[in-house]
């Protein structure tokens, strides 16, 4: 069995050395406002200058989504050991952030006030995750929230996000109506293009949507195809965290599971920790200010 790292590790070791990540949806389009609560967790650094006085960098490396009003969900790898971080760990809903915001240099975009940012409180890993490579993480391990401190809010944060029903992958699987649907995955980073050469990559901390089709079920993951021949767009690197979502029958769009990994070169695979299961349900019962509906 191939073991693949988790998609945020490579890309905050590229951005901690200086180096641009290779990040991201792929075969995708701008999502604009079409699912304002996915967001993307950052570090927001200020740093001062001689000339330009403070300026703050902010250092993205992972998405994920409201689920509550104080709840941001994302993968466990991504969150892991980050408690020293807590001072500068931030939630931007920015459709396209800007990485540098420097107070003397006019031209720099500002953050849009529509799409604000909160400081991070507390994180609650699930409490048997074994950060890669010491373990599987077997049963949905590799799922966190990050608590929001409200207060520090820049701006009305969106409306949170559904999470599927229970066991809902099962039943629409056992019912052979789960070959052929699409999910939507959504997160941050660059777009990556293929053809012609070496995979470019433009365009960073967008957040951006790709369609992609089923192909298997596990008891705690779901394998979609994110093949260009096919159609299909997905994740890479920087991505994790972020949200699949599916359209239920009755129109409902709902989170069936998180992005955590996928193959290397983010061509054929995106494999998602499934956020219906029992293991899953009762970990995300144990989140404070989390209510699951259904």
């Amino acid at each position: 069995m191939r073991s693949l790292a988790p998609r945020s590790v490579l890309c905050l070791a590229l951005v901690l050395s200086g180096i641009t990540p290779s990040a991201a949806i792929t075969n995708g389009l701008p999502d604009g406002g079409t699912h304002p609560s996915v967001g993307l967790i950052l570090y927001r650094q200020e740093f001062p200058h001689p000339e330009l006085g403070t300026y703050i960098v902010n250092w993205g490396f992972c998405s994920g989504t409201l689920i509550a009003p104080d709840v941001f969900l994302t993968a466990a790898h991504c969150v892991y050991g980050e408690e020293p971080n807590l001072p500068i760990l931030w939630v931007s809903f920015d459709t396209n952030y800007s990485l540098f915001e420097v107070p003397a240099w006019p031209d720099w975009p500002e953050p849009d006030p529509n799409h604000p940012r909160v400081r991070v409180r507390s994180i609650v890993v699930r409490p048997d995750f074994r950060n890669w490579p010491q373990g599987e993480n077997e049963g949905n391990a590799d799922l966190a929230a990050l608590i929001l401190d409200l207060a520090t809010a820049t701006g009305p944060l969106p409306a949170p996000a559904d999470l599927a029903p229970a066991g809902i992958l099962d039943r629409l699987h056992d019912a052979h109506t789960l070959h052929g649907r699409k999910f939507t995955a959504v997160g941050y980073g660059q777009e990556i293009e293929f053809g012609g050469g070496p995979p470019a990559f433009t365009d960073p901390y967008v957040r951006r949507a790709a369609e992609s089709e089923f192909l298997a079920l596990g008891p705690a993951y779901v394998v979609l195809s994110q093949n260009l021949a096919r159609d299909d767009g997905g994740t890479c690197y920087g991505d994790s965290g972020g949200p699949n979502f599916l359209r239920l029958d009755d129109g409902r769009e709902v989170i069936a599971a998180i992005t955590v990994t996928g193959d290397s070169v983010c061509r054929a695979t995106n494999v998602d920790a499934r956020v219906d299961t029992g293991n899953a349900r009762a970990f995300l019962a144990t989140v404070p200010g989390l209510v699951l509906r259904w």
